[in-house]
């Protein structure tokens, strides 16, 4: 799982890790310019999020036996 180390604050989650990486920087335009543009940008976070965990379920798998 990724993470920042900031001191004695640890941020964990790709959204989070997102929003604390641009509040960081001073940059909260990337956050979008209005509500449509940060619940895209949301949206974009969710699918990566959703896509990595189904990744991890299906290669994490083995067999617990070997096949005959």
């Amino acid at each position: 799982m990724p993470f920042i180390i900031d001191d004695d604050f640890v941020v964990t989650g790709t959204s989070s890790l997102m929003d604390y990486v641009i509040d960081k920087a001073g940059r909260n335009d990337l956050q979008g310019r209005n509500m449509v543009d940060q619940i895209k940008i949301d949206s974009i976070g969710f699918k990566h999020d959703l896509r990595s965990a189904i990744l991890g379920l299906i290669c994490n798998i083995r067999p617990t036996t070997l096949p005959q």
